[in-house]
């Protein structure tokens, strides 16, 4: 009887096991498949004008609203820079969930920023990034600088 019980309790535990990781496969896969769609959607905004953020009169350039629903699992996601490493490629997201680092090359001609202020074009120094699980929409905004003829795409009102 007790041979019994300790055989349940082992398939138990590696059925509990097996059902964990199976959660953690299915948040990456979600996690993967919403940011390769954001990557497509950017790189399809990089094909369009921009808009110049030394002139507030310019036409603006193409935005785009963006939702992502992230599951409890993210550690983070972060927009043109790596918070584990430290190192940045400014044209690529990074993001974590639930201890696996991966990257998403956009495109190395732009650079991702958070709006300097309310209403400016101008990009500031720095990046956007979400620290946890969650629904955010954020609007991104594809802008250029003319004196250093960078592309940037800027994030702006992103909400929860």
């Amino acid at each position: 009887m007790a041979g019994c019980l300790i055989l349940l309790a082992l398939i138990m535990s590696l059925t509990l096991y097996g059902l964990n990781n199976a959660v953690i496969l299915a948040n990456t896969a979600s996690v993967d498949a919403q940011l390769l769609k954001l990557k497509d959607e950017c790189k399809s905004m990089l094909l369009s004008p921009a808009g110049n953020v030394m002139d507030t009169t310019s036409t603006p350039g193409l935005t785009r609203k963006v939702s992502l629903t992230l599951p409890d699992s993210v550690e983070y996601v972060s927009f043109g820079f790596d918070p584990c490493s430290g190192n940045s490629h400014e044209g690529t997201i990074y993001y974590n969930v639930a201890g696996t680092k991966k990257a998403v090359i956009v495109d190395e001609r732009v650079s991702f920023r958070e709006s300097s202020e309310e209403g400016s074009k101008m990009p500031s120094q720095r990046y956007l990034m979400i620290t946890s699980g969650g629904r955010y929409e954020i609007i991104f905004e594809l802008v250029y600088d003319p004196a250093s003829g960078k592309k940037y795409l800027v994030s702006y009102d992103m909400s929860y």
